[in-house]
């Protein structure tokens, strides 16, 4: 198995077991209240979204034509935004933050700018190794 599939699997699983983590405090706080902090609701759907993303990104890698290094450099910069998303929204949940665009907590929102360019480089080189299979 390739680095790339290698990092994707395993940040995957990180990402489903944090949320696996995170749903027993989501039914804690369900159990108290008629809704869950959003933030914790996030970080929960994230974690699950995420993780499944990173897994079928497995494919893309079999299917790219790109080197390995890129290969490595892409899945390693999705894992890392997929996993700092998670991340941002669960210090938001537990910092009690309601609205992280007018509060702007200041590591969440730098946590927030590497997360949004680690997984639009990496889902960019990955989109350009797949496209450039299948055309050629």
């Amino acid at each position: 198995m390739d680095t790339a599939s290698k990092i994707l699997i395993l940040a995957g699983m990180a990402a489903l077991c944090a949320s696996f983590v995170l749903g027993f405090f989501f039914a804690k706080e369900r159990e108290k209240a008629a809704q869950a902090n959003r933030y914790l609701v996030m970080a929960h759907i994230g974690g699950l979204i995420g993780g499944a993303m990173l897994l079928a990104l497995t494919i893309a890698v079999g299917y790219s034509n790109l080197g390995s290094g890129l290969e490595t450099l892409a899945a390693a910069l999705l894992a890392g935004g997929s996993l700092a998303l998670v991340t941002k929204d669960t210090l938001n949940w537990r910092q009690g933050v309601t609205d992280e665009f007018k509060q702007q907590p200041t590591l969440q929102s730098k946590v927030g700018v590497v997360e949004v360019l680690a997984m639009s480089v990496g889902l960019l080189v990955l989109t350009i190794g797949v496209l450039s299979a299948a055309l050629s």
